[in-house]
């Protein structure tokens, strides 16, 4: 090849890189603008972003209620006063002690209860009557010593012949185990069908609970039934003891047949004939001469 062939050939061969570069510079922008294109066509389609949504305001809240009271144990007010170990041991082997817990804790309804102290259970009669007692009427004694709700001191003293029931009562089927209130001059007193037990002590007494100490043990005539009637005292007891009536016989009751009451011992005599009368006054003087 000579040399003008190759110049030829060495600028053609110049030509063709500067076109292919051309060609690339070329397609390279359409791909550029295209990507462009769709980017800017995207973001045209997207909506607007919402408005930010505002929070809703808190819910009013009610006001909190008023911090109720402590429950109070009953078996602890019984146990810190010292007098009353007998009834608490009672209480506790019969389970009366979470019965009468229970109506505590019922602060709408309450309970009241009438504990005898320990020198009441000591009464020759009444432990007597609690000797062979079964459990249920045991329970039934405890539960009989409480009220369904809560009184105070100041409603016992206006208390007057009130029948009232017992927790007993409802345990028991109702209509039985009721008690007697009433008060005289501000001296309360509980009545049973067998004892009459004053109001001694309060022990505790701040609504729904009441314990106040007796001095006698509440016997119900539903487990012992009703009390015999005394008996009539004793001539030794220096009680008087009325005379018995005698009858008298009509000689000295009354007149006598003559209906003289002033006659002598001899009207009792009956009549004799004269001829009677000669003949033993004729004896006599003569056992008089001899």
């Amino acid at each position: 090849m000579d040399h003008e062939t190759a110049t030829v050939v060495l600028g053609n061969t110049r030509s063709i890189a500067v076109l292919h570069r051309s060609i690339h510079a070329i397609l390279l922008w359409i791909y550029v603008a295209t990507i462009a294109a769709m980017a800017s066509g995207v973001h045209a389609q997207q909506p607007a972003a919402p408005p930010p949504v505002q929070a809703p305001p808190p819910p009013q809240l009610p006001p909190a209620p008023a911090p109720t009271p402590p429950y109070v144990n009953v078996t602890q007010v019984l146990a810190q006063a010292g007098d009353y170990s007998v009834f608490v041991g009672m209480m506790m082997e019969t389970k009366s002690d979470e019965v009468f817990q229970r109506n505590a804790n019922a602060t709408q309804t309450g309970i009241a209860i009438f504990a005898p102290t320990d020198e009441a259970f000591q009464d020759k009669s009444t432990s007597r009557l609690l000797r062979g007692l079964t459990v249920q009427q045991k329970t039934s004694l405890v539960e009989y010593h409480a009220l369904n709700s809560w009184v105070s001191l100041g409603d016992l003293q206006l208390a007057n012949q009130n029948q009232t029931t017992t927790v007993a009562t409802y345990n028991n089927g109702g209509g039985r185990y009721q008690l007697n209130l009433t008060a005289n001059h501000g001296n309360v007193q509980i009545i049973s069908g067998w004892t009459t037990a004053n109001l001694t002590s309060t022990l505790y007494s701040q609504k729904p609970v009441s314990i106040f100490g007796i001095n006698e043990v509440l016997l119900p005539d539903d487990i012992f039934g009703l009390p015999s009637p005394a008996p009539a005292p004793s001539p030794l007891s220096g009680a008087p003891v009325p005379s018995p009536s005698v009858a008298l016989p009509p000689s000295a009751s009354g007149p006598t047949s003559i209906g003289n009451t002033n006659s002598s011992p001899f009207s009792a005599i009956p009549s004799l004939s004269p001829l009677m009368i000669f003949l033993v006054i004729f004896k006599m003087i003569a056992h008089m001469h001899l």
